[in-house]
Parts: C-alpha cells; sequence; structure tokens
C-alpha cells in the first residue's frame, strides 16, 4: 500500500473535522522541494533527528494546507512558547504523532481560533488520568460503560486541542485543570468548559469540537467562529 492510499482516508477524516472554509493538510512524508526556511531552521537548532523530522514534516504539512487558502509557500516561525506563528490574517494548528503530521489553518475573518491534535496511543495509562482530568470528569469516564483510560485519551487529545487554540487569543498556559470536557454522546462531538480565571467562561462557551478515529489514531478539532470570538479578549 502506497503513502497517498494511506493518506487518503485521514485527509477525508481531517477535512471533516472542520466546516468547510478551513483548509487542511495530511503528510507522512516529505516530497521533493519540501524544506525548511531559514527563520524555520534556526529555531530548529539542535533538535533531536526524531524532533527535527516532526518539525520538517509539519512545516512541510502547514504548507500544504496554506496553498488549499491560495498562499504561496513561506515560513512559519516558531513563537515563545513553541507555537507556529501564522502568516496574516490566517489562524491554524498543527500536530504530529505516529508518523504522520496534520495541519488546519483558515482566514481569519471567519474564524477566530483553530486547534488540532491527533495522537496515536489507544489510551491513555490509567495512572495519568487523574492529572488529565478534573475530579468530575474522571468520574464519569469510571462510571460509563467505555473504557476509561481509552476515553481519558480523548480528554487529554482535546485538551491539547483547546489549549492550541486559546493560546494566540490569550497569551496565557491553560493548565489541564481548568478545561473541562463534555464528550458528546453520539461520540462524535464534545464541548469545553472553562474553569478558573486563565481561561475566560465565554470563550470557552464558543469553542466547538469534533472526534475522528481511524488506523489507531485518534484526532480531535476544535474552533471558535469568528464572531463569536470577538468580544472576548484575555482580560475578559
Amino acid at each position: 500500500m502506497g503513502s497517498n492510499d494511506l493518506q487518503a482516508p485521514w485527509h477525508e477524516a481531517i477535512d471533516g473535522l472542520f466546516p468547510a472554509a478551513v483548509a487542511c493538510a495530511v503528510a507522512q512524508s516529505l516530497v521533493p522541494g519540501d524544506r525548511l526556511f531559514p527563520e524555520e531552521a534556526a529555531a530548529a537548532t539542535g533538535f533531536a533527528p526524531t524532533r527535527l523530522a516532526e518539525f520538517q514534516l509539519g512545516r512541510a504539512c502547514a504548507r500544504r494546507a496554506l496553498a488549499r487558502l491560495g498562499m504561496l509557500p513561506q515560513a512559519i516561525a516558531v513563537g515563545a512558547r513553541r507555537e507556529p506563528c501564522w502568516p496574516a490574517g490566517i489562524v491554524g494548528s498543527i500536530s504530529h504523532a505516529g508518523g504522520m503530521a496534520v495541519a488546519a489553518v483558515a482566514h481569519r475573518r471567519s474564524f477566530a481560533a483553530l486547534g488540532l491534535d491527533i495522537e496515536a496511543a489507544a489510551a491513555l495509562e490509567p495512572g495519568l488520568i487523574d492529572t488529565v482530568c478534573r475530579p468530575e470528569e474522571a468520574r464519569r469516564l469510571r462510571s460509563g460503560s467505555a473504557d476509561a483510560a481509552a476515553g481519558a485519551l480523548l480528554v487529554f487529545s482535546a485538551k491539547e486541542a483547546v489549549y492550541k487554540a486559546l493560546w494566540p487569543l490569550l497569551g496565557r498556559f491553560i493548565d489541564f485543570q481548568e478545561v473541562a470536557i463534555l464528550l458528546h454522546a453520539d461520540g462524535v462531538g464534545f464541548s469545553v468548559q472553562a474553569h478558573g480565571s486563565n481561561c475566560p467562561v465565554p470563550l470557552a462557551a464558543a469553542l466547538q469540537g469534533r472526534i475522528r478515529h481511524l488506523a489507531g489514531l485518534v484526532a480531535t478539532a476544535v474552533w471558535i467562529e469568528a464572531a463569536a470570538g470577538q468580544p472576548a479578549s484575555a482580560d475578559s
């Protein structure tokens, strides 16, 4: 089975995570012409080989997503918290796991924030459930019929996506205990509740979330539509 055969279902799955105006890309390998821009290469100085390969694939994937918006290849710099710095007027997110990279981008006029995460594990280590989950989340998972550790992985991934979406808006670190993930009964969507001062309640409520499973990986996505994100600020 070739690389394109493997990627096709993931393209469909990742595209299906977001509204139609979000451009997504999936990559399992570099192609001729994929390269780091000088500022990206400088930011990757000292990376271990595995981390460098992830970084290169993630940036290549992001440029493929930007191309779907009609944008020319350009550098995606690295911010103070190692977050990608998108071109003016663009919001986006990158994730990688299991030798695969995914990226999602959109115009800021349509979306205030995007967050995307993929995880390769089938379940979270049971000892980490109480670190990742708030007490009420852990109780719900342990009282349900499904495997609590598998459900906790979804919560972990969703919180990673939430952090990626909100960091550009807030410029603050959001701890696992500062948001709660409410997994919908349909197994496809989730909503977010804020707990604590670092995550404004209206902003968390504006987040919309979806989940996809494929080939041993789980993907989670969140977004805030531009109109919903306008009233909120880091001081709200």
